[in-house]
């Protein structure tokens, strides 16, 4: 019994230390977004996905001189934001503005 209470003790602590670390790498990782520009300014922008089908998911992103810029900003464009969630906002690591679609030949 001795051995299998140890054994026990053992996986409890396996999973406790992974567990924390699991926590420790979300804490540190950036994240990506990807949708519309709904709203841009020089302080940040707001960019729209469609979740699920029919429901939209909305997040603004805080731009500071830090953050890097590919392409321009504006509204209706395409576009991948890598950022860094923050206490208070998201905070824009790299914003990637995708080029739109040419238009079909008729």
């Amino acid at each position: 019994m001795g051995s299998r209470r140890s054994l026990l003790i053992a996986l409890l602590l396996c999973a406790r230390l992974a567990a924390q670390e699991t926590a420790a790498a979300r804490a540190s990782r950036e994240d990506y977004f990807s949708g519309l520009i709904t709203a841009t300014s020089n302080a940040g922008i707001a960019v729209t996905r469609s979740v699920l089908g029919n429901r939209l998911c909305t997040r603004a992103f805080i731009i500071t001189q830090e953050t890097r810029m590919e392409g321009k900003p504006k509204i209706n464009a395409k576009v991948t934001v890598r950022f860094v969630a923050e206490e208070k906002w998201d905070r824009a690591v790299h914003i990637i503005v995708r080029p739109a679609a040419p238009r079909a030949k008729r």
